[in-house]
């Protein structure tokens, strides 16, 4: 919000009142951060796997190699992995974003 008489953004002074609180939990705001990572890095990667996993389906389909099977089951587990490595920072993420909001919002 600018003040229409001084022509001040109070953006700064917000700003530095928040960092006053939060620097207290540092540690929370990595993990929340990095978990943010994870959480994009697993979305991202998720539709690699999907087209990875519908080329090797196609492949199968007019060819019944056990070569084939092999990579299909391998990206199939890959892809589990990373929808799992979402979730486990989906979960991390809120989990730090509740204790850090009930602890700075007293």
């Amino acid at each position: 919000m600018i003040d229409k008489k001084r022509k001040k953004s109070y953006n700064k002074e917000t700003l530095r009142i928040y960092w006053h609180h939060a620097k207290v939990y540092r540690t929370q705001l990595g993990v929340s951060a990095l978990s943010v990572m994870i959480i994009i890095g697993g979305d991202t990667l998720a539709p690699i796997f999907l087209k990875n996993l519908f080329d090797l389906l196609a492949a199968a389909a007019t060819n019944r190699n056990e070569i084939l099977w092999d990579g299909i089951w391998r990206t199939v587990f890959f892809l589990g992995m990373t929808m799992t490595a979402t979730l486990v920072g989906w979960l991390v993420f809120f989990l730090m974003l509740n204790q850090f909001e009930s602890r700075t919002m007293r």
